[in-house]
């Protein structure tokens, strides 16, 4: 078997499906790949070929483009505690508790330094 054999499989590939919908120019066409892709039954390889292989046009696996980029970044760590963050990238500490509890720590390391 071919490593890409699950692509004969795609829901894309049968009968009626316009293929220009997967490089959607308008929503209604973006609207329309992904209600093929979440019948298929290969969805998860398409998403995986297309997040290696950094496909940058089209719907694959019933995402867009920049659904993909968010999903293969890797995730903003706080600096305060070091957990996983879910939050703006400007924001560098998960909440303000945790920037001040940073804060803090720091300033006790500071005054330990120069006595």
């Amino acid at each position: 078997m071919r490593p890409d054999s699950w692509m004969e499989n795609g829901a894309c590939r049968s009968r009626g499906v316009d293929p220009t919908i997967f490089f959607p120019i308008t929503p209604s066409q973006e609207a329309a790949a992904r209600k093929v892709c979440r019948t298929c039954i290969v969805k998860d390889a398409c998403l995986t070929h297309a997040l290696q292989s950094g496909e940058a046009d089209g719907i694959y696996g019933g995402m867009n483009p920049a659904e993909r980029r968010k999903l293969s970044r890797p995730p903003r760590i706080c600096r305060g505690c070091g957990n996983e963050m879910n939050v703006s990238p400007a924001m560098r500490y998960c909440t303000p508790e945790c920037w001040k509890e940073s804060r803090n720590r720091r300033h006790r390391e500071q005054r330990r330094v120069t006595l």
